[in-house]
């Protein structure tokens, strides 16, 4: 086999593994299409601290969608069940204590408030060869809405986008959740940070490929 052979074989078995690769995939576009948020493997993370310790937890995604066209999110929403806010660093009476406060209207009302809301506004790609994006939406808790920005590895696999943001923080205080905050002049040893952290991990499912083509 002469050199120009080999080089050949090898160039375009190289093109062909690449072509296979999440990030060619992504780099040529995810599939435009309508797409359903799968709550079974969605979830949002979140933590916070308060003087002398902290806890955490998740919250569930209950449901929600993406649209891609032409190989770019372009829309897409996500229903919060406040109501499944859970502890996982507590147990026993402790963990059903602090989960029936913070869904008591002393945090986040519950009975009034089940669900928060997010509303995608862009995804801008940052790295495409690693898949991160900057992702840009408005967050609704309380029926308070206001703009949220954080980054996010995005993939595609089997007709299913995964999503999973770096941990971000929103302050609790924009939603009118002021319990225990300094905005209400809370003793400091008993103070409660404004600020809480949150990571997601969203999956939504191909539902149907759209007739537009991908460029």
């Amino acid at each position: 086999m002469n050199k120009i052979s080999f080089y050949s074989i090898i160039s375009t078995a190289a093109v062909i593994a690449l072509s296979f690769s999440p990030v060619a995939a992504l780099a040529a576009g995810l599939t435009s299409g309508s797409y359903t948020v799968d709550p079974a493997t969605s979830v949002i993370e979140w933590s916070a601290t308060k003087v002398g310790g902290g806890h955490n937890g998740t919250v569930p995604v209950s449901g929600g969608n993406l649209t891609v066209t032409k190989g770019k999110i372009v829309d897409g929403s996500a229903v919060i069940n406040m109501t499944g806010v859970v502890s996982v660093d507590l147990s026993g009476e402790t963990k059903t204590r602090l989960e029936t406060h913070l869904k008591s209207a002393d945090f986040f009302d519950v009975a009034k408030y089940p669900e928060a809301k997010f509303a995608l506004t862009s995804v801008k790609p940052l790295n495409v060869k690693k898949n991160t994006y900057r992702v840009v939406g408005k967050l609704t808790i309380k029926d308070k809405t206001i703009p949220v920005a954080f980054n996010a590895t995005i993939t595609e696999k089997d007709g299913v986008i995964n999503a999973t943001s770096n941990r971000f923080s929103i302050n609790r205080t924009k939603f009118g959740v002021n319990y225990g905050s300094n905005i209400i002049g809370t003793l400091k040893d008993k103070l409660i940070s404004n600020l809480f952290k949150v990571k997601i991990t969203m999956n939504a499912k191909l539902d149907q490929v759209s007739e537009l083509k991908q460029q």
